[in-house]
């Protein structure tokens, strides 16, 4: 993969994936990543009170629905 532009601060491609596996492995990572997956995939996936602002058509069922 020859034509992929790294981020400034990646000082290589060993460096830029080290990086965010670091960031993954991170206790806030570990923290926060059920959060996101419910509110993506999960119980939150509509939900108003959890503010949920993703658009509707990035959800397949409401993409599939005839409106």
């Amino acid at each position: 993969m020859d034509s992929v532009i790294l981020p400034r601060w990646a000082r290589n491609n060993h460096h830029f994936v080290y990086m965010n596996y670091v960031a993954l492995e991170s206790n806030t990572a570990r923290n926060e990543l059920c959060h996101w997956i419910d509110l993506i995939f999960g119980s939150k996936q509509h939900s108003v009170k959890d503010y949920n602002l993703f658009r509707p058509l990035t959800y397949e069922v409401v993409c599939s629905l005839n409106w």
